[in-house]
């Protein structure tokens, strides 16, 4: 690893430790990456490293044909044809289910996976939760 490389990572740990300390304070994710000068979705991406580092090395694989893509597989939960994966641990990369859409959303509603935003609403990926 090269000196430029150590700098970045030294760079986002400590806009992490920033977003998340902007976050202990009361602000939500909104006002946070206003007040930081970044999108929202790259404050989610600082804040949960782990599932965006999850997803592109499974994205890859996908890519390099070393996975097979989720399409080619059942549902493990209903049977139905499988439209994507599901991390079910974000440290374990490559260990995914095929989901078709409705288990993937149940699967996250059981793990309690909503996001509380400073409105006190329960929202999942942007969107309003049902």
């Amino acid at each position: 690893m090269n000196q430029f490389n150590k700098w970045q990572i030294a760079q986002a740990n400590q806009r992490r430790a920033n977003a998340k300390a902007l976050l202990n304070k009361g602000l939500n994710q909104s006002q946070v990456a206003v007040r930081m000068g970044i999108s929202r979705q790259r404050l989610s991406q600082l804040l949960s490293i782990g599932k965006h580092r999850a997803r592109k090395t499974l994205t890859k694989n996908i890519d390099l044909g070393k996975i097979s893509p989720a399409t080619e597989f059942n549902c493990k939960d209903c049977g139905q044809p499988a439209t994507e994966y599901d991390h079910r641990d974000y440290t374990q990369r490559l260990k995914v289910d095929p989901v078709c859409h409705a288990c993937h959303i149940s699967r996250g509603k059981k793990r309690g996976s909503f996001l509380k935003r400073g409105n006190g609403e329960g929202k999942r990926n942007g969107r309003r939760a049902k």
